[in-house]
């Protein structure tokens, strides 16, 4: 897999390698106030504005929370792209790249860097290719490809060395050290990280020897002198605090927790070894939760492949199982080789304590098939061979140099000469050809005064068709919304049945990807909010196959469990996508209540119970100004790598409890620079507060402050994504 400088790593036997690409940062997640204030003012100079919003991206966001680094990359790209400057171009394309790798998105990640390269390559920019040229080396090491990353990296090293880039020297010595390291010749990686530490302090870049530091601690580990491998560790764990490196310090501590393991398998049996053990599980539990905060899905699945390991040899074969499976769906999404071989490994062992042959098998044929890809002959070989081109070009770059330095003065001598003879003749022909661009020169003008008049027709012609097919596409995006509207319940049916009740709809688009639903049962009412992948015109398709999923389920199926009805929803639509040839993973997110009444009296009506079923959206009750949260299950209504049963809750309601259902378009928005706020998501908490401000008053006044604060928290930034939130209130 590819990371970014403190960021990456591959794996060896539970031991993480950073990789290194020469990126600066600074994990402050939020706006600056000022930088924003000089981005948002078109007044200010092209160069200036781009600056601000690069150190936006850099040093506020893209580290700690890249959907926001993304969002704001986006806004830079459109910038470069209207100014039709191509170095900005460039740059913001790496850096786009660059979000998305930490995202562990590596194929969104390959195309920008490719596109960022075309930019680079296009300007004769060096400097620029060598940078993505590493990134591109990175990416290939991760998934096992070594000819090509060794291919990447010293094309990356002859650009450095050119331009004494010290900096993306030590970058790219930290990176072949990894190759190395990655094929069992330890020595010679060691070497290289040695080089690369002493340029990083010649130059004083003391964050920068993180990488390296953790490096070293890799190959002194896979030697078995553990002690010294947790020096280095902790080592790189202090620079990585000082600098606020949320993902180091995470990277840190996992290989200190892997060398603790390596400790305790060692001395088995004997008395330090159950104190080893407890420590590796104590970081590891302590590790997964930092990575499952930051979405770092390969540190989560090298840590899980660890705790297996763990639990493997404390017994608990089943618990080793369960980890292992999800490290290796994990791994197998990121494509990182090395992951997916370990997990294989341990899986393979476990399946065979359960005397399970069939699975052991197939685990055993998976861990032989990423090891001969990792350890293939053709990839050492040909780092041996790429590495000694590389020293046999640069002598032929130097003896190239030598030669053209002993023929300088015959070829100066000849030059005086010609210049002599030709002074003459040039001065004729020179006359001569001025006389001829002055007449061509008229005759151009002539023609480009007709070019202009006709090209001047063409583009009104263009323009007039232009509008025409606007308005033809918008009539159209405004007809689909009025059929959008008709499945949406109308307010005087919900008023109807829920008399103290609101529903906050605002699509971002003029069609949406959310809705809200409802639907009366004899004894009760359903209803729920819904969120569908994407939004505008495709979001709204699929809302209308999730809809009539819905509807299915309880008048087709007769279905009143809110977990039954969505376990027969998720069927549904599953098998409508399978009619396709293409690979569908769209779905929906969705909150489903069940509102149980006394009696069935309409004029009446009187609720004493809740049952509620989530798939990733939660269900929040107010009751005397306290928040009660039941979380959903972490599963789509839709393909998913590990489907299982939704799970119902019933819940006794009190007079006076407020429900609220939703989606996450609300907590999600950027915003707040009108409430002296830095820019970033409203996020749960914020909205949490909100509503329990909110809760005493009657709930039509509580949707128009709740619509209110969106638009003043979201102030002059774009809507992100559909909000609809459903709030009623127990009488």
């Amino acid at each position: 897999m590819l990371v970014i400088e403190k960021l990456k790593f591959t794996y060896c036997p539970f031991l993480l390698v950073l990789f290194f690409l020469g990126f600066s940062y600074s994990y402050n997640a939020q706006l600056n106030k000022k930088d924003w204030k000089i981005w948002s003012n078109p007044d200010n100079v092209d160069s200036i504005r781009f600056k601000a919003i690069d150190d936006i991206i850099w040093e506020g966001f893209i580290y700690e929370n890249p959907d926001s680094a993304i969002y704001y990359s986006k806004l830079q790209l459109d910038f470069s792209v209207r100014i039709k400057n191509q170095k900005y171009q460039a740059i913001t394309l790496n850096t786009l790249a660059s979000c998305y790798y930490i995202k562990d998105n590596f194929n969104k990640a390959i195309y920008y860097y490719q596109q960022s390269l075309k930019k680079y390559t296009a300007i004769h920019d060096i400097k620029g290719q060598s940078t993505i040229y590493n990134n591109l080396g990175n990416i290939s090491k991760e998934r096992g490809d070594f000819v090509s990353a060794i291919d990447y990296y010293t094309s990356s090293l002859k650009i450095d060395e050119k331009l004494k880039n010290e900096s993306g020297i030590a970058s790219c010595l930290n990176n072949i050290g990894i190759l190395y390291a990655n094929q069992d010749q330890f020595d010679i990686a060691i070497r290289y990280y040695k080089r690369s530490i002493v340029i990083r302090k010649r130059i004083k870049d003391h964050e920068g020897m993180a990488s390296p530091l953790n490096n070293m601690g890799n190959v002194y580990e896979y030697k078995k002198e553990f002690f010294k491998a947790i020096e280095y560790y902790q080592e790189s764990l202090e620079i990585e605090k000082n600098s606020n490196n949320t993902v180091g310090i995470a990277t840190s501590l996992f290989n200190i927790a892997g060398a603790y393991k390596q400790l305790a398998d060692i001395t088995k049996n004997k008395k330090p070894s159950t104190e080893y053990y407890t420590k590796s599980k104590e970081l590891s539990y302590k590790v997964l939760e930092m990575s499952n905060e930051l979405g770092q899905n390969t540190i989560i699945a090298f840590t899980l492949t660890n705790l297996a390991s763990i639990y493997q040899v404390e017994g608990l074969t089943n618990e080793a199982i369960k980890a292992g499976n999800r490290a290796l769906n994990i791994a197998k999404v990121t494509g990182a080789v090395r992951s997916i071989r370990d997990a294989a490994e341990l899986l393979y062992h476990s399946y065979k304590k359960n005397n399970d042959e069939q699975n052991s098998l197939k685990m055993f044929e998976l861990f032989v098939q990423m090891k001969d890809s990792i350890y293939s002959s053709e990839n050492q070989d040909e780092i041996i061979r790429q590495e000694y081109k590389y020293k046999y070009d640069k002598q032929v770059e130097a003896d190239s140099l030598i030669q053209a330095k002993e023929k300088e003065i015959t070829l100066v001598q000849l030059k005086q000469e010609k210049t002599k003879k030709i002074a003459l003749i040039s001065g004729l022909i020179l006359m001569l050809i001025f006389l001829v661009f002055m007449y061509n020169r008229y005759k151009v003008t002539l023609k480009q005064k007709e070019i202009i008049s006709k090209k001047e027709q063409e583009t009104n012609r263009q323009k007039g068709l232009l509008e025409t097919k606007n308005k033809e596409i918008t009539d159209s995006i405004n007809y689909a919304k009025r059929i959008q509207a008709a499945i949406l319940p109308a307010p005087k049916i919900v008023k109807e049945y829920l008399k103290d009740s609101f529903v906050l709809y605002i699509p971002r688009d003029i069609v949406a990807g959310d809705f809200y639903w409802m639907e009366q049962i004899e004894n009760g009412l359903i209803f729920a909010a819904a969120d569908c992948t994407g939004h505008g015109v495709p979001g709204a398709m699929v809302s209308v196959l999730c809809n009539n999923a819905l509807n299915r389920s309880v008048r087709e199926y007769k279905l009143q469990d809110p977990g039954e009805i969505l376990n027969k929803t998720r069927e549904i639509i599953i098998h409508e996508f399978d009619k396709s040839e293409d690979n569908v993973n769209d779905g929906m997110d969705v909150s489903l209540c069940t509102l149980l009444f006394n009696d069935t009296d309409t004029e009446h009506l009187h609720p004493y119970q809740l049952k509620w079923s989530g798939a990733n959206n939660p269900l929040w009750i107010i009751r005397d100004n306290e928040l009660i949260e039941y979380k959903p299950d972490k599963q789509p209504i839709g393909k998913y790598y590990e489907d299982k049963p939704f799970t119902s809750h019933t819940i006794d309601i009190q007079k006076g409890d407020c429900i609220y259902t939703f989606t996450d378009g609300y907590k999600d928005q950027f915003g707040g620079l009108n409430n002296g706020d830095s820019g970033k998501k409203l996020k749960a908490n914020r909205m949490k507060e909100l509503l329990i401000h909110l809760s005493n008053l009657p709930m039509e006044q509580q949707k128009q402050k709740l619509e209110d604060f969106f638009y003043e928290w979201k102030g002059d930034l774009e809507q992100v994504d559909d909000v609809c939130i459903i709030g009623v209130r127990i009488d």
